[in-house]
């Protein structure tokens, strides 16, 4: 016969276990496309919810990158690109994998990311897990043969991998700071008087 605790002990880890929305991913959901926040985030309206959702597999340039010969906003014109691309007037199907560091939802909005890199709109994501060669494949033909037909961002000359410009970027801001002279603000200490020790 079962004792009284080895009955209640299954039943009270049911309560213990934490469910949380990433224990149910991935999540395939209908959604629209509110906003092309830039060529690799998006706004989408899913029943009454509003969700900022990260495209798997790009890497786009941010706002304010120059292109290669240091002209030009690299990240206006992917954004301008994508929003030509995505259309806000149909539905798509979004494919929610995790969540990241940000708070946005990474996900796949159905043949959007392969269509962005074929348009020349994006990169691929260095660190991207393809669920098979085939589409990794797939992918890397789309790149070459956007970049070999100057499509797009090719068309200006390509971008640095702007994980690498965001580096060198913060790194020339804090040259130019210390070349300037300038000291950061100091504070005086703040000396307590005689009647604040009452």
């Amino acid at each position: 016969m079962r004792r009284p605790y080895q009955m209640l002990f299954p039943l009270l880890s049911l309560f213990i276990v934490r469910v949380d929305v990433t224990d149910l991913f991935p999540l395939v959901l209908r959604v629209k496309v509110l906003r092309v926040i830039d060529a690799d985030t998006v706004d989408v309206r899913s029943g009454s919810r509003t969700l900022r959702v990260r495209l798997l597999k790009l890497d786009a340039p941010e706002k304010g990158q120059p292109f290669l010969d240091g002209n030009g906003d690299a990240g206006r014109v992917a954004e301008n690109c994508a929003k030509a691309v995505i259309s806000r007037a149909r539905s798509y199907q979004l494919k929610l994998v995790k969540q990241d560091v940000y708070g946005r939802f990474l996900g796949e909005l159905e043949d959007v990311s392969l269509r962005l890199i074929q348009r020349g709109c994006s990169g691929i994501y260095p660190y991207t897990e393809f669920s098979s060669l085939r589409e990794k494949f797939e992918f890397l033909r789309a790149l070459s043969k956007a970049r070999r037909e100057r499509v797009g961002l090719w068309n200006f000359g390509g971008y640095r991998q702007p994980m690498l410009w965001r580096k060198s970027s913060k790194q020339t801001a804090r040259r130019r700071y210390r070349q300037s002279g300038r000291r950061p603000k100091t504070y005086p200490l703040v000396r307590r008087s005689s009647h604040m020790e009452d």
